[in-house]
């Protein structure tokens, strides 16, 4: 159990992660927040609230006060005197700490979120993407559910067991679920650009997707231009942003040869010259794109990718 000192200060958790990780209602928080100053989110620029574990554990706290009798207002007092005081007599209860129970088992929820999209079930897998976005980290919903999901049913039409319709239905729902969930996180708390696009005749985005929320997840500023991006007038783009990285994906053979053209973008661009990260199945099928495509390969997982861009950023940013 970690101490609430130990608790991440970053703003991830919408109100609704609130709720579901403290039971206090949305109304009564946003009440203590008008009369209280307490908790001060952070307001993203779509307006959301967003909450950091800190803020999360110091709620549940406050909720066990009040329980016992005390008054939201003395409870909140105190919290201050005891925080002014670097005191923190007080852990963080163990429903904040990731350890799923029976309807949060990352296993069993895969399984659901599956046999709703096989049977084109919108409702019942929207309820499931729901509840494990709410409830789960974010890596664990990308990585653990959602991938290995549409991996399944991916290879299911590959073997023609499952038809090319619910193939692209999954693909949809899981898409429209994870772009709603990123508008819910900032954009660019740390210093640094990142551009992320699919290659020319790339259509295959969520790998992709995930990376780019991962990386948002971490305060990197990440420009999404989706799938099948045209490298006409790419430079101006660059230009425009001055990114330090800019990330592209593909699937096939045939979409990375595309990226071929970067060459030519690269040398028209004004110094400092950006990064470039490749991902996508396309290298690891053909190792050897790798090497003729300029840029930097950053491997299968996301999230070892998350660690590998910020390794490379931190060390440009400071040059």
């Amino acid at each position: 159990m970690k101490a609430l000192t130990e608790m991440s200060k970053e703003p991830i958790y919408n109100i609704r992660s609130v709720v579901e990780r403290t039971g206090i209602p949305a109304e009564t928080i946003r009440a203590w927040e008008r009369r209280y100053g307490f908790p001060d989110p952070f307001r993203a620029p779509n307006g959301y609230r967003l909450y950091s574990e800190d803020e999360i554990a110091a709620l549940n706290w406050l909720k066990v006060q009040t329980d016992s009798g005390m008054s939201i207002g003395q409870a909140v007092h105190l919290l201050a005197a005891l925080r002014e005081r670097g005191e923190q007599p007080f852990e963080v209860p163990a429903g904040l700490e990731y350890a799923p129970g029976p309807d949060e088992d990352p296993e069993l929820l895969r399984d659901e979120l599956h046999d709703h999209l096989v049977s084109l079930n919108e409702d019942g897998a929207t309820a499931i993407l729901r509840r494990a976005f709410a409830r789960l980290p974010l890596s664990v919903v990308l990585l653990d559910i959602i991938s290995p999901t549409l991996v399944q049913i991916g290879q299911g039409w590959h073997d023609g067991i499952v038809p090319v319709a619910v193939e692209h239905f999954s693909t949809q729902v899981c898409r429209a679920h994870i772009i709603h969930a990123m508008e819910e996180r900032s954009n660019g708390t740390r210093k640094g650009r990142i551009i992320a696009a699919c290659a020319p005749g790339e259509w295959h985005e969520i790998g992709l997707l995930m990376l780019t929320f991962l990386l948002r997840n971490q305060g990197w500023g990440v420009t999404y231009l989706g799938a099948n991006l045209s490298l006409e007038r790419f430079s101006e783009v660059m230009e425009t942003l001055k990114p330090h990285l800019v990330l592209f994906s593909a699937s096939s053979p045939e979409s990375a040869n595309n990226l071929m053209e970067l060459i030519g973008v690269l040398d028209k661009a004004e110094p400092p010259k950006p990064l470039i990260g490749l991902g996508g199945q396309a290298f690891l099928t053909d190792p050897t794109l790798a090497n003729r495509i300029p840029g930097t390969f950053f491997g299968p997982r996301a999230d070892d990718a998350v660690h590998q861009i910020e390794g490379i950023l931190a060390s440009q940013i400071k040059q």
